[in-house]
């Protein structure tokens, strides 16, 4: 009874000290490589997925990993190929959307996560895969203390027939195009739950990083450099508040209600340029395809301009966990 108890505490410890952490799909590869025609290898990759997991920095434990992959977003960098591999000969997306990975259990060597067995669900078959990895280690972001990235790597092999990706063709050798075994490489970028990613692109910097450039500034200086690039002229920066306060709590709320406002302008001005060159081009006589079509692709264009120009504001690209 006593022992249950001590494994009870012990197990609760654990679970109490690791954290979850998220994959930021942003700086993560979740890539793939296939033998072709027997001589040769094709490369893809996955550009739509998330995942979390718990990790012990203590202990260097890892559990709860769980990853779900859009098919859909499959790239081989050729796009007639992508397209077939979407289809029902391979992922059947339309009807199979999602590809999912959860952790049963890890396997530990001198302290460190080495295997990790879990389920992989292709389509709606189900296989137990052992990945390998390689837990690269944390980095802490270089203009936040606060901010720690940990860095690991992870591979693995499987026979894709084994979930039913069956498609081929025969070479006159008799060998096939394609090879059944498939590896798979990850390597993964993951940021502390509650914590903004470090070496993110898409909060400029804050006045903590703007003092650190300039006390390295002019320690280059005092070290008689010849040559230093020059800074960015003041008057062609971004001079918003809005901009200069996005890594705080109070500039995500100016960003969140400058897109929101800029976001009903747009919709209330298309409205009105919708209507108004409906009627102006129904009154000059032109088809009624020509009054839908003129009028929709200007719109485009206005809404293409307006997003490049405001985007500054707003910061650069979408944030990492979204």
């Amino acid at each position: 009874m006593k022992s249950i108890y001590l494994i009870s505490l012990f197990l609760i410890s654990f679970n109490l000290q690791a954290s979850v952490w998220h994959i930021n799909w942003q700086h993560s590869k979740i890539g793939f490589s296939i033998g072709y025609m027997g001589v040769s290898e094709v490369d893809g990759s996955f550009l739509k997925y998330e995942g979390s997991f718990k990790y012990d920095e203590a202990t260097k434990k890892l559990s709860d990993v769980d990853v779900k992959i859009d098919t859909s977003s499959i790239d081989t960098t050729n796009k007639k190929r992508d397209n077939h591999l979407v289809k029902s000969e391979f992922f059947d997306s339309s009807k199979f959307p999602f590809m999912l990975f959860r952790s049963d259990k890890a396997i530990y060597k001198e302290g460190l996560s080495t295997k990790l067995d879990g389920y992989l669900k292709i389509k709606d078959i189900q296989k137990l895969v052992t990945l390998s990895i390689d837990l690269k280690g944390i980095k802490t972001d270089p203009w936040d203390k606060n901010k720690k990235t940990l860095f690991l790597e992870a591979t693995t092999e499987i026979d894709r027939t084994d979930f039913e990706l069956l498609w081929n063709k025969k070479l006159d050798d008799g060998s096939t195009l394609l090879s059944s075994k498939v590896k798979i490489l990850l390597k993964i970028e993951a940021f502390e739950e509650g914590v903004r990613p470090a070496f993110s692109r898409f909060y400029l910097p804050t006045k903590d990083i703007k003092q650190n450039k300039g006390e390295l500034l002019a320690d280059i200086e005092s070290q008689k450099i010849d040559k230093i690039v020059t800074p960015i002229d003041s008057k062609k920066r971004v001079t918003s508040n809005i901009v200069k306060e996005t890594n705080s709590d109070k500039g995500m709320v100016y960003t969140l209600v400058f897109g929101f406002i800029i976001f009903v302008l747009l919709i209330i001005i298309s409205i009105f340029i919708q209507l108004y060159l409906t009627k102006l081009l129904e009154k000059l006589g032109f088809s009624e395809n020509l009054t839908f079509i003129i009028p929709s692709t200007l719109i485009i264009i206005l809404l293409t301009i307006t997003a490049h120009f405001v985007a500054p504001y707003m910061g650069y690209g979408t944030h990492p966990w979204q």
